[in-house]
């Protein structure tokens, strides 16, 4: 399976921002140049959509027990 991948980039600073500064997005695999070096999402609806998925993990577990 390969694997096309969409870059986030603001035009501006692209040329400033050397290449190994590009980050993969955990949620879907998008490769973008974080804002922090902390970032790991390249949206807020990437983060949300992770943070959902981990809420309903949690609640099913809940219901197991």
């Amino acid at each position: 399976m390969q694997r096309k991948f969409k870059v986030h980039t603001n035009p501006e600073i692209t040329d400033y921002i050397a290449a190994d500064l590009l980050k993969e997005c955990k949620n879907c695999g998008v490769l973008f140049y974080p804002e922090h070096a902390k970032t790991v999402y390249c949206t807020h609806t990437c983060l949300d959509t992770h943070n959902k998925r981990a809420y309903r993990r949690r609640q099913k577990r809940k219901q197991k027990k």
